[in-house]
């Protein structure tokens, strides 16, 4: 949103919520819902590719000013479609789906790249190359990007978009921690890095499309709000949320303790009929189980709360 005073506004912003030099930083962001500078364009495409771009410049400039040349500013590159094994993902070439200004910031020239044909990450700064390569195959878990945030003291950002809209990070706790209301699904996509295919598989830890249990993070926003531990500014109507790494395990554990649904926008619990495989042992190298229509009888966690 056109502010005329957007530099200072943005300044303030980064500053009210905690963002301090030398820290790793994963943003989340929707640039349409933040401060910018009155750019001319007109209706061209040519124009208005180059007033994005002068924004996004305006949004980094701040960033990385917040931050330092010690600093690094880590951010999604998710490629949804290749999840899809008819698209190819190249690593050097693939686009951010994550919006423009995540697709600006993986085309700089100073960018890392994680390698995951879906859930990948991508990082600016000092501790770029730590965080994005050896990743393994799995989106989510411990040699994951996501998992090296905490130990780096990593602060997770919302600009233009409230914590409970932005936070795959959970995904990551909930792998983590075991919960079954989602599950690894092998990505066939072919994967290429400088030009030479990567052998998979590439893992992803992804809901039931038919348990109609999607990712719920209001209570967990309410908890870490209760707590002190995360920080708000509001700016034009729009919530912006700063909160520790360290601070979202120890609560999001908490939570999964309590109840392994904790993330999602329902209770749900899933039970594998093992009968067939059991009396009938599968020798194959690649094995494929189709699930049958689920039964809710008997199982009271599958209904609403």
């Amino acid at each position: 949103m056109i502010d005329p005073n957007a530099s200072r506004t943005l300044e303030t912003m980064l500053t009210d919520l905690g963002i301090q030099q030398g820290e790793v930083v994963y943003l989340g962001i929707d640039m349409g819902r933040l401060p910018l500078p009155f750019w001319p364009a007109t209706l061209d495409r040519e124009s208005m590719r180059r007033r994005a771009d002068h924004w996004c410049q305006f949004l980094f400039d701040h960033l990385m000013a917040a931050i330092g040349p010690a600093g690094t500013l880590v951010f999604p590159t998710f490629s949804y479609r290749c999840s899809n094994p008819d698209h190819v993902f190249v690593l050097e070439e693939t686009p951010s789906e994550t919006g423009p200004f995540t697709e600006w910031l993986r085309r700089h020239p100073d960018a890392r790249r994680s390698l995951h044909p879906v859930f990948s990450v991508g990082a600016i700064g000092a501790a770029a190359k730590m965080l994005v390569e050896e990743t393994g195959r799995s989106g989510f878990g411990p040699v994951s990007p996501f998992g090296r945030l905490s130990g780096l003291n990593a602060r997770f950002v919302n600009l233009g978009v409230p914590f409970n809209q932005s936070m795959t990070y959970m995904h990551h706790l909930e792998q983590c921690y075991g919960c079954n209301h989602r599950y690894h699904k092998v990505f066939t996509t072919p994967v290429f890095r400088a030009g030479i295919q990567v052998p998979g598989p590439f893992l992803g830890y992804v809901r039931w499309l038919g348990l109609d249990a999607r990712q719920g993070l209001i209570r967990c926003e309410q908890r870490l709000l209760a707590e002190g531990v995360m920080r708000e500014v509001s700016w034009n109507g729009c919530v912006n949320h700063a909160v520790r790494a360290t601070d979202v395990d120890r609560i999001g554990y908490a939570m999964l303790m309590e109840n392994p649904c904790a993330f999602a926008s329902r209770n749900v619990h899933v039970v594998l009929d093992e009968s067939a495989t059991a009396s009938n042992p599968v020798g194959d190298v690649v094995a494929v189980f189709h699930l049958s229509r689920p039964s809710l009888r008997g199982l009271p966690d599958c209904k609403p709360r």
